[in-house]
């Protein structure tokens, strides 16, 4: 789906109105700086994410754990230019300190750029199948589910799921009790809706399952919960 920045934060804006407040954007000066050392025209979407976020993310936690600020960027590419190191072929940093290492733009033949987790110049993992996707994931989660009365974490390893990546079958459980699926859901992150009730599921690649349910009915959270417990052998982390 074609969605601008500008729809994007009024979304985010809704499910959390003190979002527009904590963001802060770069200038066109360190855009230009910054693609000038990256060798790469920026994609623009990242553009529109820098000039809106470029010196804060609003808590959306892009970086994971790390940070996306710019002029972090800029410093990690003249480090890295000035030791010789190389970054993955056709890859744009645009987080890095993170528990993952290195979050890469991937820009690939068609379509918009994949977000991936790099390490040195080797890309590892998907991070999400796009920017605009992984805003609206993260602000679902963050904002959107989190902030719910009530809230449980289910999970599993990815040995317990038997080496599989399973969220085409966890789709279609949730789906089966009714959830709507949000059109920024991906093959590592599915995001849905039923009624008061939010849930996310992720599982990176070769990792274990998270699935984060949030609502407004506390008896659901253990309703969806048996479910997933049955289906897909997922147990109780973290209930509030």
């Amino acid at each position: 789906m074609n969605v601008s920045m500008d729809e994007f934060i009024a979304r985010a804006s809704q499910w959390d109105p003190g979002f527009p407040a904590r963001i802060r954007g770069a200038t066109a000066q360190e855009i230009q700086a910054l693609a000038r050392l990256t060798g790469l025209p920026l994609p623009g979407v990242y553009e529109a994410f820098l000039a809106r976020m470029g010196h804060g993310d609003g808590d959306l936690d892009v970086g994971m754990d790390g940070t996306t600020d710019i002029s972090a960027m800029i410093d990690y590419y003249r480090d890295s230019l000035s030791e010789d190191e190389g970054f993955p072929p056709h890859c744009i940093v645009i987080g890095t300190g993170s528990i993952s290492s290195d979050i890469c733009l991937e820009i690939v033949p068609t379509g918009e750029p994949r977000v991936v987790f790099t390490e040195g110049n080797k890309v590892y993992g998907l991070y999400a199948e796009s920017l605009m996707g992984l805003l609206f994931r993260n602000a679902f989660l963050g904002f959107r589910l989190y902030t719910r009365p009530s809230y449980a974490f289910y999970a599993s390893s990815y040995a317990a799921l038997g080496l599989m990546n399973r969220v085409d079958e966890a789709r279609r459980v949730i789906l089966e009790l009714g959830f709507e699926e949000e059109w920024f859901s991906d093959s590592i992150c599915v995001c849905a809706e039923r009624g008061d009730t939010a849930i996310g599921i992720t599982q990176f690649e070769k990792q274990g399952m998270g699935v984060s349910i949030g609502s407004r009915d506390a008896s659901e959270l253990a309703r969806i919960g048996e479910v997933l417990k049955k289906k897909l052998g997922l147990s109780l982390q973290k209930p509030r």
